[in-house]
């Protein structure tokens, strides 16, 4: 009755600290996580100066209060900060959250940031004096720096393409607001002599026609030619689908080689001999050095069906 009873740990161990030096209880969580919501049960006893009325046990069970209160609320702060997915080093980001100054889920960051301050006059002092507009907190000064990264990135790639021949990769698909967007990846190979992709940029499309007009806009606003395009590949696009139909050369390309697939893939002797005939050609050239054998180099090759791959060709290695 005169002093804190350590079996209390069993029962509110959890949250409960206690202070051999101030000879008082703490509830950890409210310590850390307390919200600006004015006075509640058990005032700031727990949080500030300690809780030693040892002969009132009941008080702590008062503390922790209903499902919504205040302790139960910085005890659930806690509680997700030590999920992995959640934690500081995963969860360090602008997203997700209300960020007003009356927030209880302003995020990670801007909670570390007010407990910082909480506890550092000089930071405290920074926070409260300067203006929203300078802070690296405001959304238009986060937006600039995202802007600024995506640029430095963006010309890194052009450097890299180093006016080299490339191709690109086009996916249309829906964002978050139902809206039809387009995402667009430039191919190409880099000083190394490898092969790469690196992403260019989304914009926002509605038909074949602005679809088109995004593409020369970027190829403008990088500077990049149209000379040094070798090749396109569209992923599920149902515009460019009805723009190849209505071109006449294409169209007849496209039918052409799917007649010939279907020919030659359902009939096992049909593959076989255009294996065959393939493989003497083949042999002939490497006898006579008109071609180097090697790994990925003039290997036995299958033809595959139409559809089966987006941005791949319709030939490709065997698996013998």
């Amino acid at each position: 009755m005169r002093r804190f009873n350590p079996i209390w740990f069993k029962e509110y161990g959890s949250w409960l600290e206690y202070s051999i030096e101030k000879d008082a209880a703490y509830c950890l969580y409210c310590y850390l996580f307390r919200q600006d919501v004015g006075m509640q049960s058990g005032s700031d006893s727990f949080v500030t100066n300690g809780f030693n009325s040892w002969n009132k046990k009941g008080k702590l069970d008062i503390y922790v209060g209903g499902v919504n209160s205040a302790h139960n609320q910085a005890l659930k702060n806690g509680e997700n900060l030590m999920k992995q997915n959640q934690h500081i080093q995963s969860g360090l980001a602008f997203h997700g959250h209300d960020e007003f100054d009356n927030s209880s889920d302003k995020g990670n960051f801007l909670d570390l940031l007010q407990f910082l301050a909480n506890h550092n006059v000089v930071i405290n002092e920074v926070l409260q004096k300067t203006p929203k507009t300078n802070k690296l907190t405001y959304p238009d000064i986060q937006k600039d720096i995202v802007n600024a990264a995506a640029y430095k990135t963006t010309n890194a790639i052009i450097e890299d393409l180093d006016s080299g021949f490339f191709s690109i990769l086009v996916d249309e698909s829906c964002d978050i607001s139902i809206k039809e967007q387009m995402a667009i990846v430039l191919r190409y190979v880099d000083k190394k002599g490898i092969v790469t992709k690196r992403f260019l940029g989304i914009v926002h499309v509605a038909s074949a026609l602005s679809l088109k007009a995004a593409i020369e806009f970027l190829f403008c606003k990088y500077e990049l030619s149209l000379s040094r395009l070798g090749g396109q590949g569209y992923d599920g696009a149902s515009n460019m689908q009805a723009v190849a139909n209505k071109h006449t050369d294409i169209a007849e390309f496209l039918s052409f080689v799917s007649k010939i697939v279907t020919i030659v893939g359902v009939s096992c002797k049909k593959r076989e001999f255009l294996q065959n005939a393939q493989l003497a050609k083949i042999q002939e050239a490497l006898n006579l050095g008109e071609l180097k054998s090697g790994q990925d180099l003039n290997q036995e090759t299958i033809l595959k069906h139409v559809g089966d791959r987006h941005w791949g060709s319709h030939i490709g290695q065997s698996s013998t």
